[in-house]
């Protein structure tokens, strides 16, 4: 399977692995587990995409991403 076909579920950080959390309650930024933990905590205070207070969660499946 090529990137192209599993854009919609792919960590928007590394782009290999598949997106499994996401910023709430705006779903921004979808990232993997591994991008994830490596991120410092204070970045995961404020989307990266709106700038908007948020929480990171589990993302669910097969929720379109939104830019």
């Amino acid at each position: 399977m090529t990137y192209a076909e599993t854009i919609d579920n792919a960590c928007l950080i590394c782009t290999e692995n598949d997106a499994t959390h996401e910023y709430d309650p705006c779903h921004h930024f979808p990232m993997c587990g591994e991008c994830f933990v490596r991120l410092d905590q204070e970045h995961l205070k404020i989307c990266m995409h709106c700038f908007l207070t948020a929480t990171m969660r589990k993302r669910i499946p097969n929720t379109p991403m939104t830019w």
